[in-house]
C-alpha cells in the first residue's frame, strides 16, 4: 500500500513539473501548442518500446531515474528549450510504464491500477491552474525530494520471469487499444461548458476521480455493470453541455473506463506487462488529436455511436479474455 501512495505522488509531480515548465516558457499559442506536440509524442509513442526494456529487467530503479530525467528537463527548459522538452517527454514516458508495471504486479484488482494514473490528471490541472506560482512548484519539489529519499528504502513488488505466462494475444490487444483510443477521442471531442478559471482545476479532479473509483468500482460490481452505467451517465451529460456540475459528472464516467481497459491490455499481453501499459498509453495520442482537430464538428449522433461501441468493445473483450485460459501472473 505504501508503495502504491508513493507511485500516486510521483504521477502528480511527473504532469505537475513537466506541464508547469512547458507553461513558463512565455510563449504564444502557437508556440505552446508546437512545443506540446513534441512533448505529447516523445511522453507517449516511446513507451512500447521502453516498457518492452523494462520487462526485461527489474523497473524500480528506473522510477528513479526517471524523476532524475524529469529534473533535468525542468532545469534545462530556459537554457536549451528543445533539450529540455526531450528530458521531460521522455522522463515522463519511463516513469508511466516503470510505475505502471510496479502497480500491475502488486495487486490482481484494477483498483490500484486506476489510484495509479488518477493523480495524473490532477496534476496537470494544478500546472495549468497555477501557473507562475513558483512558491508552490518549490514546495512540491521539495516534497518530492522527499517522497524520492523515502522511495529507495521501500521494498519493491517481487516480479517472476515473464517467460512462463501465456503468449501474447495481439488481436485482443488491438481491440482494447481502440478502446482507449476512442475514449481519447470523446474526451477531446466532446466540449463541456467552463463557465470560470477554477472549472480547470475542478474538471482535473472530476478526471482523476474517475479514473481512481472506476477500477474499485469494477471489482466490486463488474466490468460489464460499471461501464454500462457509466457510459448512460456520460450519454446523459451530453444533453446538458451548458451546465457545469453535469459537465463534470460527464468528465467523471468517461473516465471511469480507464483502469478497466489497462487491465484488460495486462491480461492481453501478461508476458509483457510494460509494454502492454505503454501500448495503452500510446493509443491515447491519436485519439486525443482527433478528438482537439475535430472538436469543432460536433454531431451527437457521432458521439453516441462511439460511446455506445466503446462500451461494447470493452464488454466483449472482457467476456473473450477471461474465458480464455487463466493468467498465473499474480500467483
Amino acid at each position: 500500500m505504501l508503495m502504491v501512495i508513493i507511485l500516486m505522488f510521483f504521477h502528480f509531480f511527473t504532469d505537475y513539473f513537466a506541464n508547469y515548465a512547458l507553461l513558463t516558457l512565455g510563449l504564444d499559442y502557437e508556440g505552446i501548442a508546437w512545443i506540446f506536440l513534441m512533448y505529447n509524442i516523445l511522453a507517449f509513442l516511446p513507451q512500447p518500446l521502453l516498457g518492452f526494456l523494462i520487462d526485461k529487467t527489474s523497473p524500480k530503479h528506473f522510477v528513479s531515474i526517471a524523476m532524475a530525467i524529469l529534473a533535468m528537463g525542468v532545469l534545462f527548459m530556459h537554457v536549451f528549450v528543445w533539450a529540455g522538452v526531450v528530458f521531460l517527454g521522455l522522463g515522463n514516458a519511463l516513469f508511466h510504464v516503470a510505475g505502471g508495471k510496479m502497480i500491475i504486479h502488486m495487486s490482481e484488482k484494477k483498483g490500484p491500477l486506476g489510484a495509479f494514473v488518477a493523480p495524473g490528471a490532477i496534476g496537470l490541472a494544478c500546472a495549468w491552474m497555477f501557473i507562475g506560482n513558483d512558491r508552490l512548484a518549490l514546495i512540491l519539489s521539495i516534497v518530492a525530494v522527499l517522497v524520492l529519499l523515502a522511495y529507495q528504502f521501500v521494498k519493491a513488488p517481487v516480479i517472476e520471469r515473464s517467460d512462463k505466462y501465456e503468449p501474447i494475444r495481439v488481436h485482443w490487444l488491438i481491440v482494447v487499444a481502440f478502446a482507449i483510443l476512442i475514449r481519447a477521442f470523446l474526451g477531446k471531442y466532446v466540449t463541456y461548458e467552463i463557465p470560470w478559471v477554477y472549472w480547470v482545476l475542478l474538471a482535473g479532479c472530476s478526471a482523476g476521480l474517475g479514473k481512481f473509483t472506476g477500477g474499485f468500482i469494477a471489482d466490486r460490481f463488474g466490468v460489464t455493470l460499471t461501464v454500462m452505467i457509466s457510459t448512460l451517465l456520460g450519454v446523459v451529460s451530453l444533453f446538458f453541455l451548458d451546465n457545469p456540475v453535469v459537465s463534470l459528472i460527464g468528465i467523471f464516467s468517461i473516465n471511469i473506463a480507464m483502469p478497466i481497459t489497462l487491465h484488460l491490455a495486462v491480461r492481453a499481453m501478461p508476458r509483457y506487462t510494460a509494454t502492454a501499459f505503454g501500448i495503452t498509453a500510446m493509443s491515447l495520442v491519436p485519439g486525443f488529436y482527433a478528438g482537439v482537430f475535430l472538436a469543432g464538428h460536433y454531431y451527437l449522433l457521432v458521439t453516441l455511436f462511439l460511446m455506445l461501441a466503446n462500451v461494447s468493445i470493452i464488454v466483449w473483450a472482457n467476456h473473450r479474455l477471461k474465458k480464455a485460459k487463466e493468467v498465473d501472473l499474480w500467483k
